[in-house]
């Protein structure tokens, strides 16, 4: 895992423009609920409903869709994540998401933890300038 961290420096990329990031809140329970676990069962191969009702309580979070499709989530906040993806390719549009809401904050600092796996992700955040935590890099270390 990568612990990213930062100041939101720049402006968010805009989301492409077939994508539309929606609020969960405005989105009814049941549907909410059923988009949610569709993605997490794609991704994860198991759904997380208690995750999501207490991360829907924690802070904002948003629903990207592609016309009527439903392609990822994300969850904002203090503490940003998690975000979620059909499509690798749509990871840094729903990073984007989270960065807009970050620099509407005070803080205006953006935190996120990222698989090494994700390379998508990984690729923005560093991209961003955004710092991998010195103790996370610590534990890389070779020797």
């Amino acid at each position: 895992m990568y612990a990213f961290e930062g100041p939101v420096s720049s402006p968010p990329e805009p989301l492409p423009p077939d994508l539309v990031a929606r609020p969960l809140a405005e989105l009814p329970d049941d549907a909410r609920m059923a988009m949610l676990g569709a993605i997490d069962a794609a991704v994860l191969g198991t759904r997380r409903d208690t995750d999501h009702a207490w991360l829907g309580q924690r802070g904002p979070g948003w629903m990207l869709s592609r016309g009527p499709t439903p392609i990822g989530y994300a969850y904002g906040g203090q503490r940003q994540g998690p975000v979620a993806t059909l499509d690798p390719a749509d990871m840094p549009a729903a990073i984007g998401v989270v960065e807009r809401e970050a620099a509407t904050r005070p803080d205006e600092q953006l935190s996120l933890t990222v698989p090494l796996a994700n390379h998508m992700a990984t690729q923005y955040l560093l991209r961003r300038r955004y710092r991998i935590d010195p103790f996370t890099m610590h534990l890389l270390e070779d020797h």
